[in-house]
């Protein structure tokens, strides 16, 4: 049976990591632009390959996925990494979407790479609320039986928001599971000035992430005073309506970085580079409940007011960055004619700031990997002494 070479890790400690998605941007902004740079920084000579969503832009990248959501070509990702991994020989192995777990598994049970999880949603909640889902009770039973099979089998697991240790079980009883929030890398750009009028909502654009509330608010303000509007820069539902997506032809609403497929991270960082006023308009599910959106770190880095649901959760967070930066607005009151002039005064009023250090990735978060980085190391160093002694 195949095993690594001493010749795989060589005498400068080089080490091979492939990091595989399959609705994420190859280039996307957790793997790719934090928990890999991250890496890098505590494993100077590690080589990194890249594979996910969209057309590939450098050596080190491929395509794992493309086309619509719920094609029959999904099916064959999981394929293309096996393959993926036949050819590159990893020895380790972070995977982001959970339907790639089983390909990477049966690779680290074979060629004993060292795997990592990066749980970046609860998909079993995800799936066990989301309406548009069929048989969603069954799929939400089968994606618990992959956590417990799945959980306890892999090295490591990195999980994007602190409740998931709550709700999923066998991810709370994980000896090397680590919370890596979502928050941003410093910017070494200029803060935009203040710019109330403009309004962004950046992000997945759909109707439970409040896309209707956001043109329903712009509109109001707009008819207050025509100097608001409204600019989009994201990842367009699928589940939307004809209708719906004509909403976003209103003269007040700049739709050019908004698209059905995934929208690059530049584009979103160039939009939110030039200021503006943060909406964060979710509506009240269970599934996020206890999530902190990357939007929010996101605004409060570029120094911009926040509008938002009155979530306890997101109000304490800004809070901590940023007091009076968030401003609570009840989606039953978004029509409201006196709750549209508060909102108005506030944002007339609303102060700039200076973003708290502990609000960027390298701060907090990018420290905490290199626990991760010397496990990796550990796991190498002891497969090649075991290939010496053979």
């Amino acid at each position: 049976m195949s095993r690594f070479s001493a010749s795989e890790y060589d005498q400068a400690g080089s080490i091979t990591i492939l990091v595989a998605s399959v609705l994420k941007p190859i280039r996307d902004i957790r793997h790719y632009h934090k928990l890999s740079w991250a890496l890098k920084r505590h494993l100077p000579a590690a080589r990194f390959y890249f594979a996910g969503y969209g057309k590939p832009q450098a050596a080190n990248e491929f395509c794992l996925f493309q086309g619509e959501r719920l094609s029959f070509a999904r099916l064959w990702a999981s394929c293309r990494l096996l393959w993926l991994m036949w050819r590159l020989r990893p020895q380790v192995v972070m995977v982001c979407s959970l339907e790639l777990l089983p390909a990477a598994w049966c690779y680290r049970l074979f060629f004993g790479a060292y795997l990592i999880l990066d749980l970046q949603e609860n998909y079993e909640a995800n799936v066990r609320t989301h309406e548009g889902y069929r048989l969603r009770l069954l799929w939400a039973y089968i994606v618990r039986l992959c956590y417990r099979f799945f959980l306890p089998r892999v090295q490591c697991v990195l999980y994007a928001e602190a409740c998931y240790a709550e709700e999923i079980e066998w991810l709370r009883k994980h000896p090397h599971a680590l919370w890596i929030a979502n928050k941003v890398r410093r910017h070494a750009l200029p803060l935009a000035a203040a710019s109330p009028f403009r309004l962004v909502v950046t992000g997945t654009l759909s109707r439970l992430f409040g896309l209707y509330e956001a043109v329903v608010l712009c509109r109001k303000l707009h008819a207050l005073d025509a100097r608001y509007h409204l600019v989009l820069a994201g990842q367009l539902s699928p589940a939307l309506s004809a209708e719906e997506l004509n909403f976003l032809n209103l003269p007040f609403i700049d739709n050019r970085q908004a698209a059905f497929e995934p929208v690059d991270y530049a584009t979103i960082e160039r939009c939110l580079q030039q200021g503006g006023t943060g909406l964060m308009l979710y509506h009240p599910k269970a599934s996020i409940a206890g999530r902190i959106p990357t939007k929010l770190y996101e605004y409060l880095s570029w120094a911009m007011p926040i509008v938002g649901t009155a979530h306890p959760l997101w109000i304490h967070t800004a809070e901590l960055y940023a007091p009076k930066s968030y401003y609570p607005l009840p989606l039953s009151q978004i029509e409201d004619p006196s709750t549209i002039a508060k909102l108005h005064e506030w944002l007339m009023q609303a102060r700039r700031y200076t973003p708290e250090p502990t609000v960027f990735f390298e701060t907090t978060e990018a420290p905490k990997l290199q626990a991760v980085a010397q496990q990796i190391e550990a796991h190498c160093l002891q497969r090649l002494e075991r290939i010496k002694r053979k």
